[in-house]
């Protein structure tokens, strides 16, 4: 996650949407007072070859008093709560994803880090729906139908959304990502998810992230 003050935005960091290409391009654009969640040791090294600020300022004082601590994929209720009310001053953006696909993302990419699952069935249904599904990390608890983000991205046209989005923000320069992507080396099976998924694989990320299919339109 990222709050600037210095530009008055947040981004919500959601999983497997280039999001840490994403986070290391707007840390360019970050002053000494933003706040900037950490990344992995090796993504931090393509932020400090690029020589843009790194993780600072993650433990923020509310404005009722209270300390918090942000984490990388903190929700955006969290900056919410944090910002109190001057949330509504800011503009408050994250990307999606086609969950279908994201989902094989996030099994290549966690099969990278952790003990692999036998097969991307065993990882569907092992797996947290927290971590398969992004929609809590934009999404109102209270409510959760509905987005309380002003700007949600899609990582089908992401250049198009960054487009969008800078200029909400007003970033004339605009959001560039940087040329040395992360994590986008770790998925070998490039198929379309159609290939990949069987039928009962695709009920369950039906069912797991109903919500984000229906709101954006997303499609077998």
């Amino acid at each position: 996650m990222i709050i600037s003050h210095r530009h008055r935005f947040v981004y919500v960091k959601t999983r497997k949407t280039a999001s840490t290409s994403l986070e290391i391009a707007i840390s360019a654009h970050c002053g000494p007072d933003d706040v900037i969640t950490k990344i992995t040791a090796k993504d931090e090294a393509v932020r400090q070859r690029l020589g843009v600020r790194g993780p600072q300022n993650e433990f923020i004082r509310g404005p009722d008093g209270r300390t918090f601590e942000l984490l990388n994929h903190a929700p955006a209720t969290l900056a919410r709560e944090i910002l109190g009310p001057a949330w509504d001053e800011y503009v408050t953006f994250t990307i999606e994803r086609n969950p279908f696909d994201r989902v094989i993302s996030q099994y290549f990419w966690e099969r990278s880090i952790l003990p692999p699952p036998a097969t991307l069935a065993s990882f569907l249904r092992r797996t947290p729906a927290e971590r398969l599904s992004n929609w809590h990390l934009y999404a109102d608890d209270a409510e959760p139908d509905r987005v309380i983000v002003d700007h949600v991205g899609r990582y089908e046209s992401l250049a198009e959304s960054l487009a969008t989005i800078a200029e909400a923000i007003g970033l004339p320069e605009g959001i560039v990502l940087p040329a040395e992507r992360t994590k986008s080396h770790l998925r070998t099976d490039r198929r379309h998810h159609r290939d990949v998924l069987s039928a009962e694989d695709r009920q369950l990320v039906e069912t797991l992230c109903h919500r984000e299919l229906a709101a954006f339109g997303y499609a077998w």
